[in-house]
């Protein structure tokens, strides 16, 4: 990705990309919804460079009543390698939520301990739960 690009600019690469995958955009963030969970893509500005991040992230509904929350708020959370091109990153970022999109899938995911590093401890919780 062409970090030289202004936040704005690499905003509009990704737009067309996952608005065609059934995301909704607001501001740097865009939110896909499905009946248990929210799948969110963030770009992020570096506070130290003029870098910028691609955050994957997904919230489960069942442990909040939030609709569009920020990637920070999420329950599991992975940053997606920025220096390959739109396109990869994009593929990366749909395989990604691929692996994680469904409250099963996060079950299993759970009990193989094969969930993200950044997953919270209440979420892990609950799809522990799950399994009983």
């Amino acid at each position: 990705m062409d970090n030289k690009l202004s936040r704005e600019e690499i905003i509009l690469h990704f737009k067309p990309l996952l608005k065609g995958e059934g995301f909704r955009k607001t501001r740097s963030t865009w939110h896909k919804s499905t009946e248990d969970l929210i799948f969110v893509f963030n770009v992020q500005g570096s506070l130290y460079s003029e870098e910028y991040y691609i955050n994957v992230a997904i919230y489960i509904k069942a442990l909040g009543d939030e609709t569009n929350p920020p990637e920070y708020r999420c329950h599991l959370k992975s940053r997606i390698d920025g220096t390959k091109s739109y396109l990869e990153i994009f593929q990366d970022a749909i395989k990604w939520f691929e692996v994680h999109n469904s409250i099963e899938k996060l079950t299993d995911l759970n009990c193989k301990k094969k969930l993200p590093p950044t997953t919270a401890i209440n979420a892990t919780d609950y799809l522990s739960s799950l399994k009983k």
